[in-house]
């Protein structure tokens, strides 16, 4: 058995500051989005799960608040969507800067 199934991650366009909240932008096809995972490669101490709330995944849309993460430097953000024949993740790299 398998399913066909596709995820979306949309980032800024722009590097993202550390002391400004951002949003990250998503959408699914045939697959629950359960989780956005934060993880700064600059800060052993900066990775994040965010697990989503209902009117997150109806809204497509999560705001990362400022000062949640500490260090500058690369940012993997990881979209994690969850179907019953398994685990979907997508993967994208954002610059996080101090200003």
């Amino acid at each position: 058995e398998f399913a066909v199934c596709d995820l979306e991650l949309r980032l800024p366009s722009e590097p993202v500051s550390m002391n400004r909240e951002w949003k990250v932008d998503f959408g699914s096809k045939n697959i629950d989005v359960i989780a956005v995972y934060l993880w700064n490669s600059a800060d052993s101490y900066g990775r994040h799960p965010i697990f989503l709330t209902e009117a997150q995944r109806k809204a497509g849309s999560i705001t990362i608040p400022s000062d949640l993460l500490k260090k500058p430097g690369s940012l993997q953000v990881w979209l994690i969507g969850e179907h019953p024949l398994g685990r979907l993740k997508l993967r994208k790299d954002i610059p996080l800067v101090k200003s």
